[in-house]
C-alpha cells in the first residue's frame, strides 16, 4: 500500500515537473558514444578542443562559410538539430592545475625534492590569469526524421519486445533501429566537417560524456570520479522491494543517477540547486547584426564571472508554422501585426526553397556560490544580459515561464 501511494504521488510529481530529474529526458545509452533520449531520440556529444591552427579574421569567416556548406546541408530536412553549448568557470581552474600538476608533484617527491611550495606558487599564479572553459557540439537526430512507414514498423516492433515491469529503471530498447543508421550518418559528416575546417574535435564516450553533464548541473561539485551505470555495467546490488516490479534489479534511471541535489525556485530570476544560486536568462530577439561568438566571450571574461550558453539549432523551421500560416490567413486583415507575421511566413517559405531555414534557441545562465551576498547573483546576470544585449543587438529576457 506505501508503495502504491509513493508511486502515485511521484507520477504527479513527475506530471507537474516538480522534482529537477523530471526535466532530465535521457532515458539510456545505445552504444559507445550514443545516448537515447525518452522519446527515442539519439544524442552523441563531440567535444571541441580548439583549432588545429592560428584563426585569424580570414580564417575565421572561411571557416563560417564552409561550415555552412559542410554542416548546413542537412538541415534542410526535419529532424536534426546541433547545440553548441559553452561553459567558462573560472574557479574550477585552480582543482585542474592541481589535476595537471600532480605527476610532476609524485616525480618531485619520488626523487627526494621538496618543491610543493613552488608547484603550489605556480598554480596559485596561473589560476589568476586562466580558467576553466569546455565546448561540445551535441549531435541529435529526431524521430521526426523517420518516414511515416518506418515509425510504423518501429512501433510494431516495440510491441513486439518482451522486457520485464520496470517503471524505475532503464530501458534498453529506447533506440529505433531505423534511427541508427541516420544518426551515425549525421554524426560522421559533423566530425568529418569539423576535421576539414581545422578544428580539433573528438566524439565522446557515453560515460564520459554523462560525467560532464552531470558536472554542468553541479560546477561547484565536478564529478571527476563519478562513472553513470548503463546497459552492460554491473548493476549495483539493492533490495528489492517488489515483486511485480524489477526496478531495483536493473540500471538505475539516468536522470536519478544525474540530479543528485534538488532544485529550489527563490524568486522569478533565480533559483537554488545544491550550495550554489542561478540565473537564467533566454534570448527573445535574434542579433538584427550577426556577430562572431569571440566577441561576446572577450566581453564575458572581462568580468571574471561563471556563465554558461547554449545555442540549439533545429531543421525544419518552417515545418512547425502551418498552424500560424493558417490563422494569419483567416484574420490577417484584422491588425497591421498579423499582416506582417503572414509576410514574415511567405518569406520564410521562399527562402526555404533555396536554402535551410532553421530555428534557433539560445539559453544562457550563470552562478555563484550561495554563501555570497543575495546581490551578487543580480549583478552577474546584469552583466551577461548586457554582453548578449550589446552582441548584435539582441534582446534577451529572465522571465519566461519556469526557472529551472
Amino acid at each position: 500500500m506505501i508503495r502504491f501511494f509513493n508511486d502515485f504521488f511521484a507520477s504527479i510529481y513527475t506530471a507537474l515537473r516538480q522534482p529537477l530529474e523530471t526535466f532530465i529526458k535521457l532515458e539510456t545509452a545505445d552504444d559507445e558514444t550514443t545516448l537515447v533520449a525518452g522519446d527515442g531520440s539519439l544524442v552523441t556529444l563531440v567535444r571541441i578542443d580548439g583549432a588545429k591552427r592560428l584563426v585569424g579574421d580570414e580564417e575565421f569567416q572561411n571557416i563560417i562559410e564552409q561550415a555552412k556548406i559542410k554542416i548546413g546541408s542537412r538541415l534542410d530536412r526535419p529532424g536534426y538539430a546541433l547545440q553548441f553549448y559553452f561553459m567558462r568557470d573560472p574557479s574550477r581552474v585552480r582543482g585542474e592545475l592541481d589535476t595537471i600538476m600532480r605527476p610532476n608533484r609524485a616525480a618531485a617527491s619520488n626523487i627526494g625534492l621538496e618543491l610543493q611550495d613552488l608547484f603550489d606558487e605556480r598554480a596559485r599564479h596561473l589560476s589568476k590569469y586562466l580558467a576553466w572553459e569546455e565546448c561540445y557540439v551535441v549531435v541529435w537526430t529526431r524521430p521526426t526524421a523517420l518516414t511515416k512507414s518506418d515509425i510504423q514498423r518501429e512501433v510494431k516492433e516495440k510491441k513486439e519486445i518482451k522486457w520485464v515491469k520496470a517503471n524505475n529503471a532503464q530501458f534498453p530498447f529506447a533506440a529505433m533501429n531505423s534511427l541508427r543508421t541516420r544518426h551515425r550518418s549525421f554524426v560522421t559528416s559533423v566530425k568529418t566537417a569539423l576535421d576539414d575546417l581545422g578544428i580539433r574535435a573528438r566524439i565522446i564516450e557515453v560515460h564520459a560524456a554523462l560525467q560532464s553533464i552531470k558536472t554542468s548541473l553541479a560546477p561547484g561539485h565536478p564529478a571527476r570520479q563519478w562513472r553513470a551505470c548503463l546497459p552492460g555495467d554491473p548493476i549495483p546490488a539493492r533490495e528489492p522491494r517488489s515483486r511485480k516490479d524489477y526496478s531495483d534489479v536493473l540500471w538505475p534511471p539516468l536522470a536519478r543517477q544525474l540530479c543528485t541535489e534538488d532544485a529550489q525556485v527563490i524568486s522569478q530570476t533565480r533559483i537554488r540547486i545544491g550550495n550554489q544560486i542561478w540565473s537564467p536568462i533566454d534570448m527573445v530577439l535574434g542579433p538584427s547584426e550577426p556577430t562572431e561568438f569571440p566577441r561576446l566571450l572577450k566581453r564575458l571574461a572581462e568580468y571574471d564571472l561563471s556563465f554558461r550558453i547554449s545555442f540549439l539549432i533545429e531543421s525544419g523551421g518552417t515545418n512547425g508554422a502551418g498552424l500560424r500560416r493558417f490563422l494569419t490567413s483567416v484574420i490577417g486583415f484584422t491588425a497591421a501585426e498579423n499582416i506582417l507575421i503572414k509576410n514574415s511566413l511567405q518569406a520564410l517559405d521562399a527562402l526555404s526553397k533555396s536554402e535551410p531555414v532553421v530555428r534557433l534557441r539560445v539559453s544562457a545562465a550563470t552562478w555563484c556560490s550561495a554563501d555570497l551576498p543575495e546581490e551578487k547573483i543580480d549583478e552577474q546576470a546584469a552583466i551577461v544580459m548586457q554582453a548578449i544585449e550589446g552582441w548584435g543587438q539582441c534582446q534577451v529576457s529572465q522571465l519566461m515561464g519556469d526557472p529551472i
